[in-house]
């Protein structure tokens, strides 16, 4: 993009803020519009496009049928929006202009904020990711072509790092919402603190109340894990599993199987060298302690059965720890000093147990749990991170 003319992220806030305002629809009938749009996505009624595939492939090292099928079961989980109407109509006379900064380690990152917010009525800028310059305008011009006339109420550029429409849009904005590293948070949060709602680094968990665990919840599983590689902050990274060591030990084994087959399905990614190295000093560290592993023989996924939980071995790329526990309450307690990162709990057990049980993750602060294989589906009005869309701007 050639260099702008100062005001030229003003003028772009002034053309949204204007456009909105003439929506002869409301929110609720604009979300209605997204979600049956995600809905046929996650179908297969309207096809992800090969060349939109082949550029996120190339920018993020993930294989193309990861990549589609990732896509699609985020869009599964957007075809719902559990607020109610009214709950996204913004506040009269309140036109907040809102940025959204996509760094995150999966695609679609912005998605949800933006067209929730642009739906309840905010103009929305959104500053695209290097490695996700295609799926969010891909989407814009599809729900163009679907609904020719009505207004999404959202913008999406990719510029450069340090360049002037960055440095404009940030002090343009009155509210910024960031995603990306610890890093990048903490620097946008000292320059912008009253206006800032940053999004950084999560992980997530799976718990496992039996290890009679069903073929079909073993595959969720392992789904969970695979989806993205374990990039994402929904990506299962450790298993508690109720039960005695021996019987986990075995159960792990099992999930191995599960979790090769869905590497297998989905297509390996490109292995960086960095995550290599990482597994192999996981790998010493459990020979010393002479505790079990499973691996594939390239190393493309790793179970390691480990008799405590270890931030250490946080390492993504189908890396898993399988934890034996007696109850949840001491998966917790292990969990309790990486609480702060903690984003989800994907929670296989009994039906009629699902509630009670969720409601204690819940309680610990954990923003979302689900059964296997829905993790990656949050719906659109998910409280990422705690943070309840638009309420908490």
């Amino acid at each position: 993009m050639a260099k702008t003319n100062s005001g030229y992220i003003e003028g772009i806030y002034q053309e949204l803020a204007e456009a909105v305002q003439s929506r002869r629809v409301n929110s609720a009938m604009l979300i209605e519009r997204w979600t049956s749009l995600f809905a046929k996505i996650a179908r297969g009624e309207i096809v992800l496009p090969g060349q939109l595939l082949l550029h996120l492939q190339q920018a993020s090292g993930f294989s193309r049928r990861n990549l589609a099928e990732g896509l699609r079961t985020m869009c599964k989980g957007w075809q719902k929006c559990e607020t109610c109407p009214e709950g996204l109509q913004r506040p009269a006379g309140e036109m907040l202009r809102i940025a959204i900064i996509a760094a995150g380690n999966i695609p679609g990152v912005a998605v949800a904020p933006a067209v929730l917010l642009a739906s309840a009525g905010y103009p929305v800028v959104v500053k695209l990711a290097k490695s996700d310059q295609w799926f969010l305008p891909w989407l814009l011009q599809l729900f163009n072509r679907l609904y020719p006339g009505l207004e999404t109420g959202i913008r999406a550029f990719y510029w450069p790092p340090s360049s002037r429409e960055i440095r404009e849009l940030l002090q343009t904005a009155q509210r910024i919402l960031a995603f990306g590293s610890d890093a990048t948070i903490a620097t946008l949060r000292r320059q912008f603190p009253q206006k800032l709602i940053g999004f950084g680094h999560k992980f997530s968990v799976a718990y496992v109340d039996s290890v009679t665990l069903n073929s079909a919840a073993l595959a969720g599983l392992a789904r969970d894990v695979s989806l993205f590689d374990q990039s994402g902050c929904l990506s299962v990274q450790a298993i508690f599993v109720r039960g005695q060591k021996g019987q986990v030990r075995r159960w792990a084994e099992r999930f191995s199987r599960a979790l090769s087959k869905s590497i297998d399905d989905l297509g390996k990614g490109q292995a960086e060298a960095s995550r290599m190295v990482k597994i192999h000093a996981a790998r010493d560290t459990l020979d010393m302690l002479g505790q079990p592993y499973f691996h594939g023989q390239d190393f493309g996924w790793f179970v390691a059965v480990s008799e405590n939980f270890s931030a250490d071995f946080l390492l993504g790329g189908n890396f898993v720890q399988v934890i034996a526990v007696a109850n949840p309450k001491s998966a917790l307690r292990m969990l309790e000093p990486q609480k702060s990162f903690l984003q989800g709990v994907a929670l296989a057990c009994e039906a009629l147990d699902f509630d009670r049980l969720a409601e204690g993750f819940y309680q610990f602060g954990i923003s979302r749990v689900a059964r296997p294989g829905e993790m990656q589906s949050p719906p659109l009005d998910w409280a990422n991170n705690g943070i309840r869309l638009p309420d908490d701007l």
